[in-house]
């Protein structure tokens, strides 16, 4: 028998055993792990783009309405200048004045 070379029977030899079958299971749990957490991740980036998906459909159903609203409230403006011009002229100049009023002192 050599001095690096435990017998298998003593109790040394046995704790070496449970020790490396102890990393073996360990490196096997890592990888289990490792497996688990990459799903994860997979399916935290499909529910994240699900979303993104979700507010970029609402955003643009959002600008839609604003510019239908903001089309019907200029319609309804420059019918209301055809009507009566001189008012909406008369109108014009004196919030000019106030504005400038407002923006000299």
């Amino acid at each position: 028998m050599t001095s690096n070379t435990v017998p298998l029977h003593t109790p040394e030899a046995k704790a070496e055993v449970e020790v490396n079958d102890d990393i073996k299971a360990l490196r096997e749990d890592f990888e289990s792990l490792k497996g688990n957490v990459s799903s994860l991740m997979s399916s935290v980036t499909r529910l994240a783009g699900k979303q993104a998906d979700k507010g970029v459909d609402k955003g643009k159903a959002v600008a839609d309405d604003a510019v239908d609203a903001f089309e019907s409230a200029r319609g309804s403006v420059e019918g209301k200048i055809r009507q009566k011009p001189l008012a909406a002229v008369g109108i014009a100049v004196g919030v000019g004045a106030l504005l400038a009023i407002a923006t000299r002192r």
